[in-house]
């Protein structure tokens, strides 16, 4: 990071729960649902984001599941 008035742990506090719905099964959509939450009501992202815009993390989150389960 290349800002020094960023935050440096500003992704901090959405690591366990995404940790705990990742534990516990969640499915595509949830994680959309939370990561869409995330964005748009704590980051106040723009321009504006839709949960769409979620689908490639939600995906990458669960292969990356898929993929520890299967070791």
């Amino acid at each position: 990071m290349s800002d020094p008035t960023w935050p440096r742990d500003e992704y901090d506090a959405y690591i366990g729960e995404i940790s705990d719905l990742l534990a516990d099964g969640a499915s595509h959509n949830e994680i959309v649902a939370y990561l869409f939450q995330v964005v748009d009501k704590r980051m106040g992202m723009s321009p504006p984001v839709t949960p769409d815009d979620m689908n490639p993390t939600a995906e990458a989150l669960l292969q990356l599941v898929r993929t520890q389960e299967v070791r």
